[in-house]
């Protein structure tokens, strides 16, 4: 029976097994002090959407090994602090990246980037430099 299955009282109670390596913060400290060597630099390009209310940029960086990541980047056009998201997601996303989705969060009162990920649309992946 799958974990999800079980009844309420058992999934209140379920602990799974730990499977954390014993490296895994060693690693993590590592993999950071990589990124910490990439300078944070940032390119915003504006661009054009039938939207009223709504600023909208493609937005990329270089992120882990250099790589440029890109992602599109819409914000309520209006003055003010705006609560921000990010929007991850898997490899199952729509072609177009995203737009629609930030788009509607910015007529929604939010900025919000939705990042592509590696090695898909037109985000980079140099991964395989690192392993």
């Amino acid at each position: 029976m799958q974990p999800y299955d079980l009844p309420l009282d058992q999934l209140q109670t379920y602990r799974p097994a730990l499977t954390r390596k014993d490296d895994f913060a060693d690693f993590w400290e590592a993999t950071k002090a990589l990124l910490d060597q990439e300078p944070l630099t940032y390119e915003l390009a504006p661009l054009t959407h039938p939207a009223d209310g709504v600023r909208l940029y493609r937005l990329s960086y270089r992120g882990f090994g250099g790589a440029r990541i890109q992602g599109y980047f819409a914000v309520p056009d209006k003055a003010g602090a705006h609560p921000g998201l990010i929007l991850y997601h898997g490899y199952d996303w729509c072609f177009d990246g995203g737009i629609h989705d930030v788009v509607n969060w910015a007529l929604h009162g939010y900025a919000a980037f939705g990042m592509l990920v590696r090695g898909q649309h037109s985000s980079e992946d140099n991964s395989w430099h690192f392993s």
